[in-house]
């Protein structure tokens, strides 16, 4: 009797979990595994590291263009130019959420060409600060 009722709850819950499944294809829920979510964790950290990298790069970057100029005596002012500092933290936020759109929506999507727009905005108005604190 006991096996009996044992194999009835198995179809039970066989039954239930064929359910449970067709509802989730029926509505279009799909869950990820485990591993599927390390994986994307992974990605947003290396993105968030490439962004963080490319950032400092910028950074460096500038240094670099200021004292190729022949300013020597600037280079540490600039390193302290709390509108550079500003506008590189601004590219590099504006940048994380850039590849995050990019990879979830895809480059025709209007929310990505818009942080691409401003992208190039900020990009812009770095140029424009490196040549306005070189030619005063």
């Amino acid at each position: 009797m006991a096996g009996d009722q044992l194999d009835e709850l198995k179809i039970k819950v066989q039954k239930s979990e064929d359910a449970r499944i067709a509802y989730e294809r029926q509505n279009q829920i799909w869950t990820l595994d485990d591993k599927q979510n390390i994986t994307t964790q992974r990605l947003a950290d290396i993105n968030r590291e490439l962004t963080e990298s490319q950032s400092d790069r910028m950074r460096k970057e500038a240094l670099f263009q200021f004292a190729k100029s022949g300013n020597l005596d600037a280079v540490p002012k600039l390193q302290a130019n709390v509108v550079l500092q500003d506008l590189s933290k601004k590219r590099a936020d504006a940048s994380r959420d850039y590849n995050d759109a990019l990879s979830q929506y895809g480059p025709n999507f209007p929310k990505v060409q818009r942080l691409q727009a401003q992208l190039k905005e900020i990009d812009d108005t770095v140029q424009k600060e490196n040549k306005r604190r070189r030619y005063p």
